[in-house]
């Protein structure tokens, strides 16, 4: 048998110079440059996370990372990277450094997609320069480039190497390839949460295609291997997604579909790419950068159309008409040119005027693209040899493990046009494939970005071109058309070409502000803040991915935090403190158990930092503790014991049977309040303003001494201001209480599954009962359900 790894490493070599060319001036200075400063910083906290729990044997605690005090599981926020965490290891472990250790993993990633593609287009067509053809585009595509930030979107490395093993193991149903199978699985599926559930998916459809087509279902052996490597697979994984699952049902975290491809992404190439990325500019969308390159889409065409005489079928000719013929020509001709019209009303933004007196507009193709599909139905109906071609054309390979990479690739490419499917941002179809897997495939439903899905397009592509590339050596002869092949690579690079990649400079080591040594030294166990908070949804990856990473050089436990998700109680806060540091808002932070105040006066106002700072030192509740370059520490003296939140004993709530409930506004929604279920709500559907009024009529004269307005999962929708009425009559009222500057105690935050805004008084006998806004404010007043405290007799 032929050995074939001195070429492997040769090649090898070859992705090695390649990266280096790639990533330039990454890798120059990668032990203290990175390439985002946020969610970059966001994966070298959670890499350096990681990495301290498995030195550290903390497994039991491995998802209580350190940000968003005093939440745990907060790992679960967003992806945990472990795999990516045990590549990361040594490098971290020799250097002590996390912005090393988190390009050295950047960097191994682009290497070993290629060299893995390499390896899996070369189990199919025994041909090196094919192979690495192939192992460049899913390499180095503008897709990688354009996630440069997202380190886990560029660790695809083991999709490929996962359906190498599964191929070897069909074929030769050997133990080794089981053990591959299992590990490049895990290792992907524990490094990407997104790629996890792709992969899953379509290695799930691979079990059944070639067990099904090739009747191995029968093989016993080859299923007991397959069970082996489902239950490892499950037992292993189980761990690391548990934690996701616990957190989405005690956090109420509901991510909804935001980023989904346009079919015109599959033209955009991401503002980095030197040849493409102006031209492309048009069609450019936020996670949209899809195009492939046009020498992987012409080779890839090679690729599919070299395999169609496989399958031995051949296309049958129909004979038409000649007035068909005429008539096909003409269609062809007006379809060519209203896509011609519709990239013309896009690039240029459309046009209006009259033509002879006559007014038109096209500011949106949506028009032409209509008639397109109308032109198309019109001669697919009389056309019958079109039906055929088409079939045949969209049929793919003969073979039958090309074709499931032929169908592989068309149906990640509708996954990737999300729930309805968009032609230049207008909606064509309403419901999409993609639609489906969220409603019935777990874990779909809780997916941002789908236009990830292209992933599971470049790998098809990648295959097929690397068989085109075989095809045109094979067709090709003499000097001049191999000379022309040989450096088919180097323009795969130069169209892929996005040099020099933005860096930005990151204290490492004794670069980092001497304020977190400080910490790590003196700050004990206790918990930190770090001020200013971001204004909600402004900046705030800027100002607190850095902190998260500073975090790396002390562990201490931080309220602040930067991640996928961010819980109410840091939200609630934001907003509180977005008026300015108050007394009130100190006492939160005691309320919340922090011990620590640190305050970065150069990120303030001159004016501002000096009257908070003077502000904070006068405040009883903090003690000053140190200075260092512009940044002062407080100690957060404790709480007192027994000032926490306390329920009224004894109490009960009462029924609210028989009861009345109305409103000012928003009455078709009033019973909602007392219907029993706290997912549906009553809402005043806009801003709440001074006088919006919910009526209770408690059905006979009660004593109460309380009310709760549950929030259900309106967290943040509760009155400002508050004035709580009672009457026997429902005509003379008498006051019971006022909260003229409402706002719930901070804690009640913790759990979004009971955030509730409660009241309490002296005991009254009262049949109706009145709450009424006080003050008007920036957001809705929401009610899931109203409960009544009553009072013992």
């Amino acid at each position: 048998m032929k050995r074939n790894w001195p070429k492997h490493l040769g090649i090898g070599l070859l992705f090695f110079l390649a990266t280096l060319l790639m990533t330039f001036p990454l890798w120059i200075q990668m032990g203290s440059v990175i390439n985002d400063t946020e969610d970059g910083l966001l994966n070298t906290w959670i890499l350096s996370w990681d990495i301290e729990q498995i030195k550290n044997g903390n497994w039991r605690h491995f998802f209580d990372a350190n940000i968003f005090f005093p939440h745990k599981k907060v790992l679960a926020y967003s992806e945990h990277l472990f795999s990516l965490a045990l590549i990361a290891l040594p490098v971290n472990v020799l250097f002590d450094n996390p912005i090393l250790a988190y390009n050295a993993v950047l960097l191994f990633s682009f290497f070993m997609c290629g060299f893995a593609m390499y390896l899996l287009a070369f189990y199919f067509t025994s041909d090196h320069w094919a192979s690495l053809v192939g192992g460049l585009i899913f390499a180095f595509v503008p897709f990688k480039f354009a996630h440069l930030c997202h380190i886990q979107v560029l660790f695809a490395w083991a999709i490929p190497l996962t359906f190498l093993a599964f191929h070897r193991l069909m074929s030769e149903n050997r133990l080794r390839y089981l053990s591959g199978l299992i590990i490049f699985y895990l290792v992907q599926v524990l490094g990407n949460g997104y790629y996890a559930l792709f992969l899953t998916f379509f290695l799930g459809l691979a079990f059944l295609y070639f067990l099904i087509l090739n009747k191995r279902y029968r093989d016993r052996r080859l299923i007991r291997r397959l069970l082996i490597f489902v239950v490892i697979s499950g037992v292993v994984a189980a761990p690391f997604f548990y934690p996701y699952f616990v957190v989405r049902k005690e956090m109420n975290f509901v991510r909804d579909e935001v980023f989904w491809a346009d079919i015109s992404s599959y033209l955009a190439s991401g503002p980095l790419n030197w040849l493409y990325g102006t031209i492309t500019a048009p069609f450019l969308r936020q996670e949209g950068e899809l195009f492939p390159g046009l020498i992987a889409l012409f080779l890839g065409f090679l690729g599919v159309r070299s395999l169609r005489g496989i399958s031995g079928e051949k296309r049958g000719r129909v004979d038409r008409l000649w007035t068909f013929r005429r008539l096909n020509r003409i269609i062809n001709v007006l379809i060519l040119f209203l896509l011609g019209v519709s990239l013309m009303v896009v690039l240029t933004g459309g046009t209006s005027g009259t033509i002879w007196g006559i007014p038109y507009s096209a500011k949106t193709p949506r028009g032409f693209i209509f008639l397109i599909f109308m032109l198309f139905l019109i001669r697919l109906t009389y056309d019958r040899d079109l039906g055929r071609r088409l079939k045949q054309k969209f049929r793919g390979p003969g073979d039958t493990i090309f074709r499931f990479y032929y169908w592989m690739g068309l149906l990640a490419f509708l996954f990737t046009l999300g729930s309805e499917i968009h032609f230049f941002n207008i909606e064509v179809f309403p419901l999409a494939p993609y639609e489906l897997l969220k409603r019935f495939v777990p874990g779909f439903d809780g997916l941002r970005v789908s236009s990830r899905f292209f992933i599971f397009v470049l790998l098809p592509l990648a295959l097929f071109a690397s068989l085109g590339f075989k095809t045109l050596k094979e067709r090709m002869k003499g000097k001049g058309f191999r000379v022309v092949l040989a450096i088919v690579p180097l323009l795969l690079l130069l169209e892929y070409l996005a040099v020099p990649l933005p860096v930005y400079p990151v204290p490492v080591k004794d670069q980092v502000p001497p304020v977190y040594d400080w910490l790590k030294k003196y700050g004990g166990s206790s918990a930190v803040i770090e001020l200013p908070l971001p204004q909600p949804w402004v900046n705030m990856a800027a100002v607190e991915a850095p902190r998260a990473y500073f975090s790396c050089y002390h562990w201490k436990r931080l309220f602040n935090g930067y991640s996928g998700f961010f819980p109410p109680v840091y939200f609630e806060m934001l907003y509180r403190m977005s008026e300015g540091v108050s007394r009130e808002t100190i006492r939160d932070m005691q309320a919340l158990g922090i011990g620590w105040l640190v305050f970065h006066s150069d990120q303030f106002e001159p004016g501002q930092a000096r009257c908070l700072l003077a502000e904070l030192k006068a405040s009883p509740v903090l003690e000053w503790k140190a200075a260092l370059e512009n940044v002062q520490v407080f100690l957060i003296k404790p709480e007192q014991s027994g000032k926490g939140l306390e329920s009224p004993s004894p109490a009960r709530f009462l029924s609210v049977k028989g009861w009345e409930v109305k409103t000012s506004i928003g009455h078709e929604d009033a019973k909602k309040m007392i219907d029993g279920d706290k997912d549906t709500c009553w809402r005043t559907g806009r801003p709440q303003a001074e006088g919006d009024a919910i009526l209770l009529d408690l059905e006979a004269p009660t004593k109460v001494k309380g009310i709760s307005l549950d929030m259900g999962t309106w967290y943040f929708e509760y009155p400002r201001g508050v004035l709580l009425e009672g009457s026997l009559d429902g005509r003379i009222w008498f006051a019971m209480g006022r909260e003229a500057d409402y706002r719930p105690p901070l804690q009640v935050f913790l759990d979004p599954r009971a955030v509730s805004c409660s009241f309490f008084f002296s005991p009254v006998v009262t049949r109706y009962l009145r709450i009424t806004t006080t003050r008007s404010g920036p957001k809705e007043w929401v009610v899931a359900e109203i409960r009544v405290l009553g009072s013992p007799d």
